[in-house]
């Protein structure tokens, strides 16, 4: 990298270097491709993922602390207009939920449907309770949305 900068930038087949980083789990390189240069928001072509959205959509807070840390906004969308937060929710990451509402991640940011990540949170826990295979209970990140919200 240090002898072709350039590479942090390039975006083959749409996903550049730091997305493929964040994808393998690897939080070093993650931190050796920002520290040379690399924009944390950075999107994907064609679903506008940022490395941040991917992180937390493949449940790795380790690499989203470090993306926080680097700059990385929350607060950025992908093709569907949800942000890491409502993804966060989704998949009840209480953890990088927190990361990313101290990060000024917005709790009332609303995706293309017209939903909260809160939205998001209570609608997985409904299928939840409804039997769904495979489901979780949100109540955990739910709470920790809602302690934001009333913060406001």
């Amino acid at each position: 990298m240090t002898k072709n900068p350039s590479l942090v930038h390039s975006k083959p087949e749409g996903m550049g270097l730091l997305h493929s980083a964040v994808y393998l789990n690897q939080a070093e390189m993650v931190e050796l491709i920002l520290e040379a240069g690399a924009d944390p928001n950075l999107r994907q072509d064609h679903l506008q993922l940022t490395p941040l959205i991917i992180a937390v959509q493949e449940e790795r807070p380790s690499i989203v602390a470090v993306l926080l840390e680097y700059g990385a906004d929350p607060n950025l969308r992908c093709a569907e207009d949800s942000t890491a937060l409502h993804r966060a929710a989704f998949l009840n990451d209480a953890l990088s939920a927190r990361m990313l509402l101290e990060a000024g991640a917005d709790p009332k940011a609303k995706d293309a449907a017209g939903l909260t990540p809160l939205e998001w949170a209570i609608h997985e826990e409904r299928q939840t309770s409804l039997g769904r295979i495979g489901g979780r209970n949100n109540e955990e990140v739910a709470g920790v949305i809602k302690e934001y919200i009333q913060g406001d």
